[in-house]
């Protein structure tokens, strides 16, 4: 991962951090790219319970920003992925993965 792309990281880490309402143990923020969209699903556990649905305020331009600026960094390095996966559990590191 590219200095550029760490910042990118980061900056996403924080939307998504502070954008759930109700606090987290863990989340899992996946993002599948199209062209021209992107679509997001939030899984979050709190107090050992696992949803879909938890009350988030999100910038979903922000963050469609950010993934755009992730895929031309990857585009630049011959990487095509469609996917992008963040995870964290308190007191973990931030894992971020792309397919």
């Amino acid at each position: 991962m590219i200095t550029e792309d760490f910042t990118l990281a980061n900056k996403l880490f924080a939307i998504v951090d502070e954008g759930i309402v109700d606090g987290y143990d863990f989340f899992s923020y996946k993002i599948d790219i199209g062209d021209g969209y992107i679509d997001a699903v939030l899984t979050v556990e709190n107090e050992g319970v696992i949803t879909t649905d938890a009350k988030r305020d999100i910038n979903n331009a922000e963050v469609f920003g950010i993934i755009m600026k992730f895929k031309g960094n990857s585009i630049s390095r011959g990487d095509n992925w469609r996917t992008l996966i963040i995870s964290y559990r308190h007191g973990e590191q931030v894992e971020l993965n792309f397919n």
